[in-house]
């Protein structure tokens, strides 16, 4: 054994010089092959080389950040990708990838690094917006990114197109409004809506809030409903990533310190939904005509769902039939009693009849 390990190496010694030149030959290859899988890692082409990363491509083509290359943003170096194209190649990939984009990216200079200094913006609806307020300090007990908030590949509204990593308002009705009481929001109304100043149009008549703010009327007192949903977590959401995994295990705090601050988890991934909106007024504003005006019409109703008819079976028009409300027909409004009232009435016109049954049937 040992005159052949001295053989070997008599051999290799022998042939040294070529030894080495093919060494260097085949390290010189591995580097240029390393730097180019490098730099075309680097490039966006590179995530839409795997099938199931077109959609996210595709979306991201058609945002305002269309000249950002994605790992300028996500958290993927080259090792990471080495792997993942590992993955893909070999069939064991996730189908439904996840990428962290943390707050060093969207600070950074050049991007977004000066949003922080620009104090209160307006978001739609003349929202008030503060970025430094949201980002510097914890909210509720957790510490929220940039991500947060923009957490939505791209959303498509009439004012702004198509917009990557756009604010969903899920998230943050989720913050605003989960445990708070009826009609309210944690932070008050006016952290977002300011105190009205305009004067508004509700149900026919205009109203100013400042009268009754200064004698200390609350928001809720006529904004008895301004949200739909909880905004809870059941427990088959914990269940889909987590197999077995009790929430009973860890704090609230805990949870959201590990799923928000650190791994980025959208809010709404285990929050069900909460929509926001004037869903209610007091009933002071809210008069129905039902509740004062009893059985009106009651002769037209009978007549038109053909019941109460003496000597003769019940047979109901075939509008009833199809559904067609009142208002189906009687669609102009004419003024009815004094002007200064602002009365109407509706009365059915041909317009009616066409819109549904096409030409001519207006000549009936």
């Amino acid at each position: 054994m040992t005159a052949l390990i001295v053989d070997i190496w008599k051999a290799l010694a022998h042939h040294r010089k070529t030894i080495y030149k093919y060494l260097i030959v085949f390290f010189s290859v591995l580097v240029l092959l390393i730097s180019f899988f490098a730099y075309q890692s680097t490039q966006s082409s590179f995530c839409d080389s795997c099938h199931y990363m077109d959609p996210y491509v595709r979306h991201w083509k058609t945002s305002t950040h269309a000249d950002v290359d994605c790992v300028q943003c996500h958290d993927y170096g080259v090792v990471s990708l080495t792997l993942n194209a590992a993955k893909y190649f070999t069939g064991t990939y996730d189908p439904r990838p996840k990428a962290n984009v943390h707050d060093e990216s969207c600070l950074s200079s050049d991007c977004h690094d000066s949003r922080m200094l620009q104090g209160t913006t307006t978001y739609r609806n003349g929202i008030n917006f503060n970025h430094t307020v949201h980002l510097e300090k914890p909210l509720r007990g957790e510490k929220l990114r940039c991500s947060s908030c923009h957490n939505q590949m791209v959303q498509y509204n009439d004012e702004d197109g198509y917009t990557h990593m756009a604010v969903n308002d899920k998230a943050c009705f989720v913050c605003h409004f989960k445990d708070a009481g009826a009609g309210e929001a944690i932070t008050g109304c006016d952290a977002c809506h300011g105190m009205p100043e305009t004067k508004v149009e509700h149900a026919g008549f205009s109203f100013e809030h400042k009268p009754f703010l200064e004698q200390g009327v609350e928001c809720k007192q006529c904004h008895t409903r301004i949200v739909i949903g909880d905004g809870s977590v059941s427990e088959g959401k914990c269940h889909s990533c987590h197999v077995e995994r009790l929430r009973e295990q860890m704090s609230a705090e805990q949870l959201h310190l590990i799923h928000v601050t650190e791994e980025g988890v959208d809010c709404f991934r285990c929050h069900s939904d909460i929509q926001h909106g004037q869903f209610q007024m007091v009933s002071a504003l809210d008069i129905q005509c039902e509740s004062c005006h009893l059985r009106q019409h009651n002769k037209q109703k009978q007549l038109y769902m053909g019941i109460g008819g003496r000597a003769t079976t019940d047979h109901p028009s075939n509008m009833f039939m199809a559904q067609v409300s009142c208002s189906g027909c009687h669609t102009d409004d004419v003024q009815e009693g004094p002007k200064a009232a602002g009365q109407s009435a509706r009365e059915p016109e041909r317009a009616s009849c066409v819109s549904c049954h096409g030409k001519g049937f207006d000549l009936m």
